[in-house]
């Protein structure tokens, strides 16, 4: 007759496995925010240089507008900008939801409202241009705690 059931070495064996992955597993599951935070500034990076990408390629004004939340970008019809609100048209292939959190501990600070991503490379806080923003940094964080910091330079239209 066969005896049924593990072995020592194979119950040893699951063992030290189980342990592997739920040293790995749960820290990611139970998280702070870290990833959310992560992913939330790659988004904010990729939406700010299409903004300026935008801006040199249709030659218009393209309006950021940078909440706590998410970031919203428009385009103006015109150039030289203007009408009310100037930038009223959505980007075309830049749904708002690209740019967004939906997790509640990860938020956006430091820098917000709008900024204008000019057909220069400039990126300004008034729609004309003429005030440029300076070296500034969008602080993303997790919890409270700052895990990334977005830094954009208004003069060279830099986002990194």
């Amino acid at each position: 007759m066969r005896a049924r059931g593990f072995t020592m070495v194979e119950l040893i064996v699951i063992m030290v496995l189980l342990g592997i992955m739920a040293a790995i597993a749960v820290p990611r599951l139970i998280g702070n925010g870290e990833r959310g935070a992560q992913v939330f500034g790659d988004q904010l990076v990729a939406g700010l240089r299409l903004a300026d990408t935008a801006a040199r390629a249709h030659r218009r004004v393209v309006c950021a507008m940078l909440g706590a939340k998410a970031l919203t970008l428009r385009i103006a019809d015109t150039n030289p900008a203007s009408g009310t609100p100037p930038c009223a048209r959505p980007l075309p292939n830049a749904p708002d939801a690209d740019f967004a959190t939906t997790d509640p501990d990860v938020a956006a600070s430091g820098l917000s409202g709008a900024l204008y991503f000019q057909p220069n490379g400039d990126i300004s806080t008034d729609l004309a241009g003429t005030t440029l923003l300076g070296n500034a940094g969008i602080k993303v964080s997790a919890q409270g705690v700052v895990q990334r910091t977005i830094t954009l330079e208004g003069s060279t239209g830099y986002v990194e």
